[in-house]
């Protein structure tokens, strides 16, 4: 009987050590999945431990993503306590408790934090299924949460990487178009194709060269035009521009002189022309802007100007040599609106020597550059008429490549490639140093400021750590 009783009270007393290294078990558990510097007390009481699992859960949500991992071990800890005393109902809080930490955890930080309550709900599953299994998941839950946790200090820094770039990407005061950065909404997807496969191929058609970026680094390392009129060649990288729709294209006649006309030597006379929609009168200074910006459209008309140029074409008024480009009898930029309607003039002061001429415009945006129009099979924008000189006292027009003024027009343009971008004045170059340096001073304030706020932040933070260094981690 006696022998029985023992048995009896032994059998009790390792039930309760049983029941008691499960409590602390638990409580081990949830406070490794509480490891954000909470103390642990070493008490039976589960609630205490779901509240401290709660706490450090809570810290982590403060640590971009811990939280989530807490909540995974606390909840595998709980699901050990259940799975071996059933009468430890308030795990189920204590682990409803860590998850609601969990969540805030969850929302502060959102993305990968998701990642982590799956694993927090895996542990849980493998918990109840068995305390050895689940203490395993939820520790390598635990490892990928902590890997999901760096990764999210990394995808907010890669956040306020994005940020910055966005920022840099708008350019100064938000323009867009001022980015060094290739706005995604500007990429052409045509320029992916060189059009050997696409309707409308032919054989023996060349193939177009291909561009994932619409060529912005097409003249990288060539010289490059920067607004000059370079005589050795150049590469210019500034965009085509605007274009006009295709019952908007620019059209030429010239009405004087006509096909065949004769002109008497030596005299001045008007080279008239009327356009259609073109906004004429609008010309950038050809020194130091040449081909510098796109065409643009006013109204959905191009914006630009035209010019005239006569060239001498020898014996004949039908010659088979095509006339040297380099070589002109007379050349002028028509740099007004005309009347307003389209009639535009050029006086050819002083006339033109005895000979056999060709007139044709060269209509142009305001940057100079030929206008560009939107489709390939269309009338010429351009118009020519040839004509006869004759008489005497005709001389070389000081317009002419070799005269006076296209002598000076040509050198001034060679001046302004010789002084570089930009081709400003001694005055203008100095006063756009001194702006320079005043404005790099500003940002060098500005600067200063921005690294004093990022030391005040990385204070703070140097605080916040500085609390959880005083603090004794419990492991």
């Amino acid at each position: 009987m006696v022998s029985a009783k023992l048995v009896y009270a032994a059998t009790l007393l390792t039930l309760a050590i049983a029941a008691q290294n499960d409590n602390n078990n638990n409580g081990a558990v949830a406070n490794t999945g509480a490891k954000q510097g909470q103390q642990q007390q070493n008490n039976n009481n589960n609630n205490n431990n779901g509240a401290n699992a709660a706490n450090a859960a809570k810290q982590g949500q403060n640590n971009n993503g811990n939280a989530n991992a807490n909540a995974a071990k606390a909840n595998a800890g709980n699901a050990n306590a259940n799975n071996n005393n059933n009468n430890n109902n308030n795990n189920n809080n204590n682990g409803a408790n860590a998850a609601n930490a969990a969540k805030q955890g969850q929302n502060n930080n959102g993305g990968n934090n998701n990642n982590n309550n799956a694993n927090a709900n895996t542990a849980t599953a493998a918990a109840a299924a068995s305390k050895d299994t689940a203490a395993a998941a939820a520790n390598a839950n635990a490892a990928a949460a902590s890997a999901s946790a760096a990764n999210n200090n990394n995808n907010g820094n890669n956040g306020n990487n994005n940020n910055n770039a966005n920022n840099a990407a708008t350019g100064t005061n938000n323009n867009a178009a001022d980015s060094t950065t290739l706005s995604a909404n500007a990429i052409q997807s045509g320029s992916f194709f060189d059009g050997q496969a696409g309707l409308g191929a032919e054989t023996g058609q060349a193939s177009s060269t291909t561009s994932q970026n619409n060529f912005i680094n097409f003249c990288a390392g060539q010289t490059l035009t920067n607004g000059l009129q370079i005589t050795t060649g150049s590469c210019n990288g500034i965009v085509m521009g605007q274009i006009p729709a295709k019952n908007q294209m620019i059209s030429t006649v010239i009405t004087f002189p006509k096909n065949g006309e004769t002109i008497q030597a030596g005299q001045d006379f008007n080279i008239t022309l009327q356009v259609n929609n073109l906004q004429a009168g609008a010309f950038t200074n050809a020194d130091a802007t040449y081909y510098a910006a796109p065409q643009q459209l006013q109204n959905g008309i191009v914006v630009g100007h035209t010019h005239v140029t006569v060239q001498d074409i020898g014996n004949s008024l039908n010659p088979t040599t095509p006339p040297d480009p380099t070589q002109f009898a007379f050349f002028k930029g028509i740099n007004d609106a005309g009347n307003g309607k389209g009639g535009l003039a050029a006086v050819v002061a002083g006339g033109l020597p005895a000979g056999n001429f060709r007139v044709c415009t060269l209509t142009s945006a305001a940057n100079h550059q030929p206008v560009i129009m939107p489709v390939a099979q269309r009338g010429s924008q351009d118009d020519c008429t040839k004509f006869t000189v004759t008489g005497n006292g005709g001389t070389t027009n000081d317009a002419a490549n070799d005269g006076s003024k296209g002598q000076a027009a040509a050198a001034l343009a060679q001046s302004a490639v010789d002084i570089g971008p930009g081709a400003l004045t001694t005055a203008a170059a100095n006063a756009a140093a001194t702006a320079a340096a005043a404005n790099n001073n500003n940002n060098n304030n500005n600067n200063k400021g921005g690294n004093n706020g990022n030391n005040n932040n990385n204070g703070k933070k140097g605080q916040r750590l500085a609390r959880f260094a005083r603090r004794q981690f419990v492991a």
